[in-house]
């Protein structure tokens, strides 16, 4: 078994799957992956970071929805 240091563990992680149901674990630990910019309703599936500015830079008004890292 892996001992994972306090400091990385996430409480309260929201888990989403595209349209599926949010969910939220109550502890969670990431290793590797890639962080998205995540908006309700229409980018359920995130964005990389690339595509994000890509994505403000075409439409910048899109900067004012609610994003989320995940």
């Amino acid at each position: 078994m892996t001992e994972v240091q306090d400091w990385v563990i996430l409480h309260n992680e929201p888990l989403r799957r595209g349209g599926g149901t949010p969910h939220i674990a109550e502890l969670a630990y990431r290793r590797g992956g890639v962080t998205v910019h995540v908006s309700f309703p229409d980018y359920l599936n995130g964005l990389t970071e690339d595509e994000f500015a890509n994505l403000i830079h075409r439409d910048p008004k899109k900067r004012n929805l609610r994003w989320e890292l995940m």
